[in-house]
Parts: structure tokens; C-alpha cells; sequence
């Protein structure tokens, strides 16, 4: 082991960027607190560490605050994330940070490209998938998706995983990788 540091607990997503930070998305446990936390370390859902350990961004000075119910760290510049409370989805990027409301609730998941966002939610083991665009401040949904498998039964994934522009299902035994850059290349990529 190089190094030990603690994270809080009520973790529900974590990533890291090619620059050594570390970003991580609290469910409500860690936001609100569990085992005796006064203030717990992720009360705003979420945390920006660098490789040491040390916070770089507690997000309290954060616009949009509250259980991170999606994180996507698209590029070491854009960290993309999903408070469910307010259905609102954030971005932070070199520009400063931004959010936009959205109609898609609830999704664990998402793939990012710009203007195109493809989400992913579990809910009582039914799986959706949406097609949403940017339109102003917010993503719509145009569509929703069936992903099926090459047998033609849709896709049922026990877990699910996110970077960037492309999503990775986990259904059985069987790996699924699906990316939104070449099917939404004709959108105008812009935030």
C-alpha cells in the first residue's frame, strides 16, 4: 500500500483523471450521515480529492448541492454529475459550472458527447435507456432506447458503468460496450 486516506462513507460512484484527482458522489448516507458523522465529508455530493488525499473541491461553494445520483468524469476538465433531488444535472469545466434541469429522472448512469446524452436508469429491476439533447439549459429526452442483445432479448444489466462519451453494461456473463460518439456526431457539440 502507498497510501491510506478516508473518503466518508455513503460512496456511490468514484473516478479518477488522468491528472491524479479523485472525484467521488455521495448517496444519501454521505450526504446527510450515517455512523455518527457530524458533518459528513460529502454533504454536498460532491468531492474533489488530489492523489495525497487532500480535498481540492468540497462543493460547498457548489451551485447545485445534494445526493449525486450519476457522476461521469468525461476528461480532467469536465466532471459531469447527476443530483437527483432537483433533477438537475451539472457540469464543471475550465468555462466555470453550469446546470441544466432535465426531464429524465433517476438515472444511475450516462454517456456524454456534447449536446447528446444517453442515460441509463434502474428502477425496480426494469432498465430505460433515454436519448436526451441539450436544448438551452436543459437536456430533453427525445427518445427512449431498447438495447437488445445479439439473441434479440433486451438488455437486462446487473451492473452498470460510465466514462466519457461511451457506457459498459455488465448482463450475466456478457460485457456490452456502447458509445454515443459516432451515433450523435451530428449534433452541435457545445456547453
Amino acid at each position: 500500500m502507498i497510501r491510506s486516506f478516508c473518503l466518508g462513507d455513503g460512496i456511490d460512484h468514484i473516478y479518477t483523471t488522468k491528472d491524479n484527482q479523485i472525484w467521488t458522489g455521495y448517496f444519501d448516507e454521505g450526504v446527510y450521515g450515517n455512523y455518527g458523522w457530524k458533518k459528513p465529508i460529502g454533504n454536498s455530493g460532491l468531492v474533489g480529492w488530489d492523489h495525497e488525499g487532500n480535498i481540492i473541491d468540497d462543493g460547498n461553494d457548489r451551485k447545485l448541492t445534494g445526493e449525486c445520483l450519476a457522476l461521469n468524469v468525461a476528461a480532467n476538465d469536465e466532471i459531469w454529475y447527476f443530483i437527483g433531488m432537483d433533477a438537475q444535472i451539472g457540469l464543471m469545466n475550465e468555462n466555470g459550472e453550469f446546470q441544466f434541469s432535465t426531464d429524465a429522472l433517476g438515472f444511475q448512469t450516462f454517456a456524454v458527447n456534447g449536446d447528446a446524452m444517453v442515460v441509463h436508469r434502474e428502477y425496480f429491476d426494469r432498465h430505460h435507456f433515454f436519448e436526451l439533447i441539450k436544448k438551452a439549459d436543459s437536456y430533453e429526452i427525445v427518445q427512449e432506447l431498447d438495447f437488445r442483445k445479439p439473441d434479440g432479448n433486451p438488455l437486462q444489466p446487473q451492473l452498470t458503468s460510465n466514462r466519457a462519451d461511451w457506457l459498459l453494461f455488465l448482463d450475466g456473463s456478457e460485457l456490452y460496450y456502447y458509445s454515443i460518439f459516432d451515433v450523435f456526431s451530428h449534433y452541435k457539440l457545445s456547453v
